[in-house]
């Protein structure tokens, strides 16, 4: 039996593009850099890449409904995309 291949990431980037452009919010399972999960409704305001800690990363800014502000994401830790 060969091994099976790695699922291909699901392209998080371009919903995001399309809710920005739109000015819509999106539901994210989201975990934090302390493997918490959480689900939340965010509405996207940029993507591109940011850096912090000596590290570039593929993030968003996006006004967070769960925490009440503005906050940025790691796309890379986005677990699950639904639009609203």
């Amino acid at each position: 039996a060969s091994p099976a291949a790695e699922a291909p990431a699901p392209d998080f980037s371009s919903a995001l593009r399309r809710a920005i452009k739109e000015g819509r919010s999106v539901e994210i399972v989201y975990q934090s850099a302390g493997s918490e999960t959480t689900r939340r409704v965010v509405r996207p305001v940029s993507i591109g890449n940011f850096t912090s800690g000596g590290r570039t990363y593929e993030g968003f800014r996006a006004r967070c409904s769960l925490r009440g502000c503005e906050r940025l994401f790691r796309v890379d830790r986005v677990l699950e995309l639904n639009e609203v």
